[in-house]
């Protein structure tokens, strides 16, 4: 075990790439899975991908009710901020998760983070005012790029 932590320190600090295989369990290859494995795969990334871009706009179509439920007067810029709010996290979210997921896997990054995407999307749902709508939004946005940053490419 320690010579095999050395060689791949030297390896490493020699600039050479390892090259890694599936000899001990073909299995986990995904060129071996079955077809229909493979669909299914592709459609949960296609459909996690689709939702985290769509609840983008999500706010915008009852912009105005959302503004009178809250008793606020129905400006353009105030229409406008969930949206913005929502892209702000993406943006944030993207920066932060793409290198995660390549420390801590892909499958954990993605799945804890539709399982908080899920959670701040409820929590806009039953936000009690203007500004926990935002916050939610924005976190809600973080936790939505999950999906793009870890199955897309």
């Amino acid at each position: 075990m320690a010579g095999q932590i050395d060689v791949e320190k030297n390896i490493e600090s020699k600039g050479l790439e390892k090259t890694l295989t599936f000899d001990d369990d073909p299995s986990l290859n995904s060129q071996n899975f079955p077809q229909a494995r493979k669909i299914l795969i592709l459609s949960i990334a296609v459909l996690l991908t689709t939702s985290s871009t769509c609840g983008t706009s999500l706010a915008s179509g009852g912009a105005k009710a959302t503004l009178r439920d809250f008793g606020l007067p129905e400006a353009y810029g105030w229409e406008v901020l969930p949206v913005s709010i929502y892209l702000v996290g993406y943006f944030i979210g993207n920066t932060a998760l793409a290198p995660l997921s390549e420390n801590y896997g892909r499958r954990l990054v993605n799945l804890s983070t539709i399982v908080f995407y899920m959670i701040w999307m409820m929590a806009c749902a039953l936000a009690p005012n203007w500004a926990a709508f935002n916050v939610f939004r924005l976190l809600n946005g973080f936790f939505s790029a999950g999906a793009p940053a870890t199955v897309s490419g």
